[in-house]
């Protein structure tokens, strides 16, 4: 049996101990977990070959609760920027936000808003350990809202909880979003659904509309900026990054 692999990245953060904690909230069974830690090098180097993560004991190892129903767990370890780390291709990648003040951790640079701008998987950026009972999924009809629903659907935790689909007219153009697709794929999967339409700045409308509602996890999709684009456009999910406190579920999809 083929089993979906979940990669955490702990960089031992007080951030990293919610990230692992809302981790061990739920329930993987057939997922397998590695717990990859970064150090970052000494000194830059060109390498004639990019390093290979390794397994180690960590000096405070983590605990997998008994009742995840991980199918394999192993800790490894990697010297190597953990943005370049990160990069990998996972089922499913989760990461905290590290330091107390979000403003603060997440900044032009950071591994964190490094992925959220470019998450190289589904990527779930976890600021609270609470248990995911209520979710809010953003769609605007994109590849990339697709891929993001695609990703949630793979939770096999998401039976049961109340999924908010929810779009957000801006500008003088309505934009018609046909999310039955999506609907049909959430309900298939034992989730609550209910469709949601509001009006405004759209970062401005999802931050209010998941405060009211006291959404446990906002799921959207994002582009994936590269280069020049990356540092001078913003995008819905590095600005819902700054201006929320729940956790993120962000993913995109493959290029064409």
């Amino acid at each position: 049996m083929e089993y979906k692999q979940l990669v955490f990245g702990d960089d031992g953060s007080p951030g990293a101990d919610l990230a692992w904690l809302w981790i061990n909230c739920h329930q993987w069974p057939r997922w397998q977990i590695e717990i990859l830690t970064a150090v970052p090098p000494l000194d830059f180097r060109v390498r004639d070959s990019p390093p290979v993560p390794h397994l180690w004991a960590p000096p405070h190892p983590r605990r997998v609760f008994s009742d995840t129903g991980f199918e394999a767990f192993s800790a490894l370890c990697v010297e190597e920027d953990p943005r370049l780390a990160l990069a990998l291709h996972a089922d499913m990648l989760v990461i905290g936000a590290r330091g107390e003040s979000l403003l603060k951790a997440l900044h032009i640079g950071s591994t964190a808003e490094w992925l959220v701008v470019h998450p190289p998987c589904p990527l779930i950026l976890a600021r609270h350990g609470r248990v995911t009972r209520n979710v809010v999924v953003c769609h605007d009809g994109s590849a990339h809202a697709g891929a993001a629903v695609d990703a949630l659907c793979a939770a096999p935790w998401l039976e049961g909880t109340r999924v908010m689909l929810l779009t957000v007219e801006h500008g003088r153009h309505r934009i018609e979003v046909d999310g039955s697709s999506c609907l049909n794929r959430l309900e298939a999967q034992g989730a609550h659904v209910r469709c949601v339409s509001v009006a405004g700045d759209v970062t401005d409308e999802i931050a209010k509309y998941v405060q009211q509602n006291d959404a446990d996890l906002v799921v959207l999709g994002t582009r994936g900026l590269t280069g020049l684009k990356r540092v001078g456009m913003g995008s819905t999910a590095r600005a819902l990054v700054h201006s929320i406190e729940q956790n993120i579920l962000i993913a995109s999809a493959p290029e064409q």
